[in-house]
């Protein structure tokens, strides 16, 4: 498994800036930079547990918005761990289950680099 932390530690002290929400994947923007999460995100908040599409996730997502990105870790073929200001802990699988060839999008406004797992 490779470590896909250092590649992403610039999302540290950023804020969620937007959510965008298209067809079945998710974008978290923070400040031109965005992940895009291929696989359905779950954000935990205060002992719950919500996973796009389902029923409030939407807004659980949203409401992420204006917080920063406390801790980011991520491992591939494990899972992408976004941890926010909040306490608020947004994840999604990095596990290649054969239906795609890519799980994750990330790319950096400032380098312009867009990597792909």
């Amino acid at each position: 498994m490779t470590d896909l932390t250092p590649g992403l530690q610039c999302l540290v002290g950023e804020p969620l800036n937007a959510v965008s929400f298209v067809m079945d994947y998710v974008e978290l923007h923070f400040n031109g930079s965005y992940l895009r999460c291929l696989t359905p995100p779950t954000v935990m908040r205060g002992g719950a547990a919500v996973t796009f599409p389902h029923a409030g996730s939407r807004d659980a997502l949203c409401g992420l918005i204006g917080h920063g990105v406390s801790d980011i870790r991520a491992v591939d073929g494990g899972e992408l761990l976004v941890v926010f200001s909040c306490g608020a802990v947004v994840t999604a699988s990095l596990s290649h289950d054969g239906s795609s060839a890519e799980v994750l999008h990330f790319h950096d406004q400032v380098t312009g680099r867009t990597e792909f797992w």
